[in-house]
C-alpha cells in the first residue's frame, strides 16, 4: 500500500501518547518512512494554543517535513472552462 511519509507529534502529558508512538511503531515495522517528533512538556493538541512556544516550534517543524516530502513534479495547469474564476476554483464542476 503506497503511505506518504508520516510525521507523529507527542506530547509528554498527552494521555495519548502510548498510542502515538505504537502508531509509529507499526508504520516504521510496515516499512513506512516516519518521523517521531516529542514535546516532553506539553498536553495533548498543544498546537491550538499559540502562546505556548512549542506550537511555533512545531509549525516550523511541520513546514519543514513538508518542505522534505513535498513531490518536485511541476504543478498541472488549471483549466477554467468558465468566465467565473471564483466558482471554478473553489467549487467542484457539476
Amino acid at each position: 500500500m503506497e503511505f506518504p511519509a508520516t510525521m507523529v507529534v507527542v506530547g509528554g502529558f498527552d494521555p495519548l501518547q502510548d498510542w502515538q508512538r505504537r502508531y509509529c511503531k507499526w508504520l516504521e515495522r510496515s516499512g513506512k518512512e516516519v518521523r517521531l517528533v516529542e514535546y516532553g512538556n506539553t498536553i495533548h493538541a498543544f498546537y491550538v494554543f499559540p502562546e505556548l512556544p512549542e506550537a511555533s516550534l512545531l509549525f516550523a517543524e511541520v513546514k519543514s517535513f513538508v518542505e522534505q516530502h513535498k513531490k518536485t513534479a511541476p504543478p498541472k495547469p488549471i483549466t477554467h472552462p468558465s468566465s467565473s474564476l471564483l466558482s471554478v476554483s473553489l467549487l467542484p464542476s457539476i
